[in-house]
């Protein structure tokens, strides 16, 4: 009689934790691992796992069994029992390289497991904060196993966004560039609470979820997806996370530094990536729309071709010099100016629109445009460039520039604060 009750018990604990699983952050275990019975307690959970037949069902409980273990090793913590992290985090990694198996072999199957990616993918990246906060309290010996298991978080999630691009490569670099706005916001964060090396490493996490989505974004667009709404929010995410990279840039130790540097230049290489596609998508759009012929502007208001206004550009009637009608284009709302330049200085009188990546007026190539309003010039970036690094010289010829287009910028805001 007896131990039919402590079997009624343990099952129903096992049924609860699993109900408080889809409510909570983590699962409540039923019976902790310094208990007598928590030996019963796993051996429980592979009769569940032996009768559980349906393979993607199978998936998802080792996901689940895994968050037990990360719940138990935080509960031994709380307790100052920390003795256990070792075993437990060594369980838990067992456990998410087992879901990863399974869904692989499903996948080579044939059959789809987005949804299922999906879930583990988001799963794996929350266990990261959840490890992190565990990491501030074990003592250094412990340390260690959970920065094993962070890692293996990470994995997890990086392997699960790559199944879900083989199969939805849209969603995939949807779901990474969200990953990837967390991690940056997290990094800002430890920066400012004087936890540098944990910033770098989510940094360095950052960097990998930008190419990740820029993979993806690839390979839906080679597979003929539309991906006009994921393009223009990597342009917004990543102009604004350049600007707040900036900021963290001049508030952190030199050592910090290039990892904040690379983190810019990976940023702005994923601007530069998503501003070339939307400029292929105009040029798509335009070939499939045949030209309307126009006098004004007003003339193109019906022209139906993507024309991106967020990012400064507008349809417009292109009349040719000593013409009297054009035809109508999606141009940038600058292009009307053509100004030879040979420095930033040269285009001072271009006004440019207040819309991302394009309110400054620089000189590229020998003409003035409208582009970012930064202008960095770093070791790091020198160094990957040239595969050299910065030298003094350089470095002063990049301060006088940087001199030269500051003081045209206030020439710029005194002649519109006293115009003549």
């Amino acid at each position: 009689m007896k131990i039919s009750k402590i079997f009624v018990a343990i099952t129903f604990g096992l049924l609860v934790s699993s109900v408080v699983f889809a409510q909570e952050a983590l699962p409540s275990p039923s019976i902790p691992p310094d208990s007598f019975f928590y030996g019963l307690s796993r051996w429980f959970e592979g009769v569940r796992m032996f009768f559980t037949f349906d393979e993607e069902a199978k998936v998802r409980l080792n996901l689940h069994f895994s968050e037990l273990r990360l719940a138990e090793a935080k509960i031994m913590i709380e307790r100052g029992k920390p003795e256990f992290a070792e075993g437990l985090m060594r369980d838990y990694r067992w456990e998410l390289n087992e879901s990863q198996k399974r869904m692989q072999a499903q996948r080579q199957l044939g059959r789809n497991v987005t949804l299922l990616a999906e879930h583990i993918a988001n799963a794996t990246h929350k266990h990261i904060e959840i490890l992190e906060k565990v990491l501030e309290k074990v003592p250094e010996a412990a340390k260690v196993h959970i920065e094993n298991a962070i890692n293996s978080s990470f994995k997890g999630c990086m392997e699960s966004l790559k199944r879900m691009e083989e199969e939805r490569p849209e969603l995939a670099g949807e779901l990474a560039s969200e990953f990837a706005e967390e991690e940056l916001n997290k990094s800002k964060e430890m920066f400012s609470k004087g936890r540098p090396e944990w910033a770098q490493k989510r940094l360095q996490m950052y960097k990998e979820l930008l190419n990740e989505t820029e993979e993806a974004t690839e390979r839906a667009e080679g597979l003929g997806r539309n991906v006009t709404a994921l393009a223009e929010h990597v342009c917004n995410m990543t102009y604004k996370h350049i600007l707040v990279l900036e900021r963290v840039l001049a508030n952190v130790s030199e050592q910090a530094k290039p990892a904040i540097e690379h983190a810019i230049n990976a940023s702005m290489k994923g601007y530069e990536n998503c501003m070339k596609r939307i400029m292929k998508m105009i040029n798509r759009s335009v070939e499939r729309e045949k030209w309307k012929i126009c006098k004004s502007d007003e003339d193109c208001g019906t022209l139906a071709v993507y024309c991106p206004t967020k990012f400064g550009f507008e349809i417009t009637c292109y009349i040719p010099l000593n013409k009297t009608e054009g035809t109508c284009h999606c141009l940038p709302r600058w292009r009307k100016l053509g100004i030879n330049c040979t420095t930033d200085a040269d285009c001072r009188h271009l006004i440019c629109p207040m819309v991302i990546g394009s309110d400054t007026p620089i000189c590229r190539e020998g003409r003035c445009a409208c582009g970012p309003r930064w202008e960095i010039v770093n070791r790091t970036e020198w160094r990957e460039r040239f595969g050299e690094e910065l030298t003094s010289e350089a470095q002063e010829r990049v301060e006088k520039i940087e001199e030269m287009y500051n003081k045209t910028e206030i020439e710029r805001r005194i002649r519109e604060m006293f115009p003549k």
